[in-house]
């Protein structure tokens, strides 16, 4: 009895997993079945594999004639594989289908160790044998789709490989498991299917249709890659084939009972998808302001409730047109209400294609932010509906722990009064460091075109931009120090002082967050190494334009990685930075009317004050003129010749 179990719990598992994903998928969005299996002897593309060493029997047309145990063999591994695009349908793990690769590779391991519990004898019963083949034919449907199914033949091939069997991965080995998910970190995706589960790729990536190389008819398979001297398809097909051939001498020499049982030869289907083209989806109606719940920040909600209603009293006090209520973490916003969504920020390749995070993911290199995640701290996203998102992560970081759990934050209450600035002029705020990121790998003509656009001036309505930023500021800094006389901002410690200088502190957290994050950023797309590794103390004209005219002769000659230029020409923002010196600024000059005592919390509080003007000074000083003096300098060589610009110039890669 408990050898029968554990035969049938392959069958079983793979009958539950369907189960779960088909329940997905409501009755008009489930995929036609396709269909099934026809018989080995009537598909004419199946191929024959000899073991190492043996003779094959007499061969009849083009392919072996096989007998009793040997036909039933190669009969059901064919069937295996053809029926896993019947019961598996809608499983990504069974196909290397939208970007599931861990849970590919994990698929092929299970089936692995299903084989090793089956324990076979040497000489095996049938129904032994039948399940044994049946989880070997599945495995090997999955090795072949990975080929057809991912973009790995384009990568190799950009990358300049020879097409030769060291292309194979074997991804049924702990070592060809690690390959894949390195390659997955360096652009490995497969294409996105709707009516898959689970789903690991960004919404912006390929579909299925786009990337799959299946047949010759598609379009990634009849596209030609001239170096192999083949299309994609014919690529795929090879490389799966000799995968195949690989997967099947490993098989015999991990499972040797099943070369004792079906023989020296085993007859296989090439990889082909047998799964017919379903309907496209259909259309939902999405509102652009809606956001998943799972993406929704719930840990700050106290505190920014509190702050958030702080604010919106202020603005009220100074008779700006504000809703009268206030929302935090709707999923979608409501007319009348000032909503706030706190964002859980997503790199692409950590969430699915709804935006939800994936748990067994890890945090790819570079990082690229996906589209719902917010560049910098807040955003005011609508007017009507009233409606501003704001970074979680950095909201939290800006807070102390104490502020979390009971005190206000200046800090927090003038980033919402900015953001709601906007809303009351019926603006939208932009970070736009993006802006200033250039792709190396695009071709020199494209990067000097988008260099001379990044030079430009700002054209008028920039500058208008530019004017609703500067007024946003000022009447943020109206209600914070409207706020920061009154309770509870006041009230932070027993003497005013004390709470003014709290008051500034969480304006330096403010500051220190909005630097972490450009950081980050430049993890995609850091500053070139010249600009790193110079001396951000130097004004000499003769080495800032050296360095610039080093960065135009990088970019010029490099083909790989992305940078990010300090050109402000086109920016329509304030730096994060100045906005908090400035209300930093405010809270100090409420400090002379404390009264001073020796060692008392006040003096305390101004030597603080004192140390957070030094550091304001050092982070929008001494390094914000280097790098400005740089950019500036880069625009006033772009127009040179770089022939002539770059002669005698050794090149640094400018991504380290």
């Amino acid at each position: 009895m408990r050898r029968e179990l554990r035969n049938v719990l392959p069958t079983y598992r793979t009958i539950v997993l369907s189960s779960l994903a088909l329940l997905l998928l409501s009755a008009q969005d489930k995929p036609p079945a396709p269909p099934d299996f026809p018989g080995l002897d009537k598909i004419e593309e199946r191929q024959e594999w000899v073991a190492p060493g043996e003779s094959p029997p007499f061969k009849t047309s083009a392919h072996v004639t096989l007998v009793g145990v040997a036909k039933q063999c190669s009969e059901t591994l064919a069937a295996a594989q053809w029926r896993q695009d019947i019961v598996l349908q809608i499983d990504s793990n069974a196909h290397f289908d939208n970007c599931s690769f861990k849970g590919s590779l994990r698929y092929i391991e299970e089936l692995e160790h299903d084989l090793d519990v089956l324990d076979l004898p040497q000489h095996a019963d049938s129904r032994d044998l039948t399940v044994a083949v049946v989880l070997l034919g599945r495995a090997l449907h999955g090795i072949q789709d990975f080929y057809s199914h991912s973009n790995y033949v384009e990568l190799m091939a950009k990358k300049g490989s020879a097409f030769d069997e060291t292309l194979v991965i074997p991804v049924w080995t702990p070592d060809g498991r690690k390959q894949v998910l390195a390659l997955a970190k360096q652009g490995l995706v497969s294409g996105r299917v709707w009516w898959d589960y689970p789903k690991r790729c960004a919404a912006s990536g390929p579909t299925h249709a786009a990337l799959a190389k299946d047949s010759d008819d598609m379009p990634s398979g009849k596209k030609r890659i001239e170096q192999w001297k083949r299309n994609g398809y014919r690529a795929a097909f090879e490389l799966a084939d000799l995968a195949t051939r690989q997967f099947l001498r490993y098989a015999y020499e991990r499972w040797p009972a099943l070369k004792t049982a079906c023989g020296p030869v085993v007859v296989y289907l090439p990889p082909m998808d047998h799964r017919p083209d379903p309907p496209s989806k259909p259309a939902a109606s999405v509102n652009p302001l809606t956001l998943p719940a799972c993406r929704l920040d719930r840990r700050t909600e106290p505190i920014v409730r509190k702050t958030l209603q702080h604010v919106l009293e202020a603005a009220k006090r100074r008779k700006f047109a504000v809703p009268a209520t206030i929302a935090i973490n709707p999923e979608t916003p409501a007319p009348g209400v000032l909503s706030l969504q706190m964002v859980g920020d997503m790199p692409v390749g950590m969430a699915d294609e709804d935006g939800c995070p994936m748990e067994d993911e890890e945090p790819p290199f570079p990082r690229t932010f996906d589209e719902l995640s917010i560049r910098g701290l807040c955003q005011a996203v609508s007017s009507d509906p009233a409606l501003i998102r704001c970074s979680g992560e950095e909201m939290l970081r800006i807070g102390s722990k104490e502020q979390w759990n009971s005190k206000p934050s200046a800090a927090i209450a003038y980033i919402f009064a900015h953001e709601l600035s906007h809303i009351v002029h019926s603006d939208r705020s932009h970070f736009n460091a993006a802006s200033r990121v250039i792709d190396l790998s695009r071709p020199a003509s494209e990067k000097r075109r988008l260099l001379y656009q990044m030079c430009e001036t700002a054209d008028a309505s920039r500058l208008a931009d530019r004017k609703q930023e500067e007024r946003a500021d000022q009447e943020a800094l109206l209600i914070l120090r409207d706020l920061v006389q009154r309770s509870p901002y006041r009230d932070l410690a027993s003497l005013e002082g004390a709470a003014i200088s709290q008051n500034a502190m969480s304006l330096e957290r403010a500051a220190m967050s909005a630097h972490r994050w450009l950081r980050e950023l430049r993890e995609d797309a850091p500053l070139p190494a010249r600009i790193l590794d110079g001396d951000f103390s130097t004004t000499d004209e003769k080495a800032l334009r050296a360095i610039a005219r080093g960065v135009l002769c990088d970019i010029e000659q490099t083909t790989e990685g992305r940078i990010t230029l300090p050109l402000s020409a086109n920016s329509t923002h304030p730096s994060e930075t100045d906005r908090l010196a400035r209300a930093h600024d405010m809270l100090a000059e409420l400090q002379p009317e404390v009264p001073r005592v020796e060692g008392s919390v006040v003096q305390q509080s101004e030597q603080i004050l004192a140390g957070l003007e030094q550091f304001q000074k050092h982070i929008a000083g001494e390094n914000a003129m280097f790098l400005a003096n740089v950019g500036r300098c880069i625009c006033d060589q772009v127009d040179e010749d770089r022939s002539a610009l770059c002669k005698g110039v050794a090149i640094v890669p400018p991504v380290k």
